[in-house]
C-alpha cells in the first residue's frame, strides 16, 4: 500500500477550486456542524458514543457507494489523525486519488499542545457551518444505498453529493390481475358463514 499524500489547507483549497476534488470531513456530525471547510461532505471515520469515540463500522462502506474508485478525495478532521487514518483505510479498500489534509480544521499540534501549522479555521479560506442536508452524513449513508447509487458505482461513476435520485414508483411489488371478486363495478360479496 503507498502511504497517504499529505497537503495543506491552501493545497486543499486549491484543489477542490482547480480540479475537482470533493473534501470529506471525517470529524463526527457534532464536530462539522460546528465549522467546517466550504463546500465538504461529512462520512464519520470515528463515532461518539457514551463510550467516547470508536471506529465506524460503516465509513468505508459508506465511501465505496458514495464515490468511485478513482474519485478525487481530500480527507480532513480536526488535526490530522483520523484523516489519516481514514485514508490509508481507503487507500487499503481500492481508493486511488485520495489525498490528506494534514492540518485538519484547528491545526496540527505538537507534544505539549503547541500549534505546528495552522488548521483550515485558522486561514482566511472559505468556511460554513451547519449541516447542508445534501452534505450530511444522514444524506450520504441512506441515499447511497438506493438502487440508483449502486447502478452509478457499477457503471463505474458516482452521484455527486448534491444530487437527486431518479423518482421510483411508490410500490415496487409487482401487480397481480384481480380476482374474479373484484373485477366490475361492484365490490364482492362476503361469503356466509352460516350452514345451509
Amino acid at each position: 500500500m503507498s502511504d497517504v499524500t499529505r497537503i495543506s489547507p491552501d493545497e486543499a483549497h486549491a484543489r477542490m477550486q482547480n480540479e475537482a476534488f470533493t473534501y470529506v470531513d471525517v470529524r463526527t456530525e457534532e464536530e462539522f456542524a460546528a465549522g467546517h471547510p466550504e463546500g465538504a461532505v461529512n462520512v464519520p471515520s470515528m463515532l461518539s458514543g457514551a463510550e467516547g469515540m470508536t471506529p465506524n463500522p460503516d465509513f468505508v462502506a459508506v465511501m465505496e457507494r458514495a464515490f468511485a474508485k478513482d474519485a478525487p478525495l481530500i480527507l480532513g478532521c480536526k488535526s490530522g489523525n483520523r484523516s489519516m487514518r481514514a485514508a490509508r483505510a481507503l487507500l487499503a479498500a481500492g481508493f486511488t486519488r485520495v489525498l490528506e489534509q494534514r492540518a485538519g480544521w484547528d491545526g496540527a499540534k505538537g507534544t505539549f499542545g503547541e500549534l505546528l501549522e495552522p488548521g483550515w479555521s485558522r486561514t482566511p479560506l472559505p468556511a460554513a457551518t451547519g449541516t447542508p442536508a445534501e452534505r450530511s452524513y444522514a444524506a450520504l449513508r441512506t441515499r447511497t444505498r438506493t438502487r440508483w447509487a449502486l447502478s452509478a458505482a457499477r457503471r463505474g461513476s458516482a452521484p455527486s453529493p448534491g444530487a437527486r435520485p431518479p423518482r421510483e414508483s411508490p410500490s415496487r411489488r409487482p401487480r397481480r390481475p384481480a380476482s374474479r371478486a373484484t373485477r366490475g363495478s361492484r365490490p364482492a360479496r362476503p361469503s356466509s358463514t352460516r350452514p345451509r
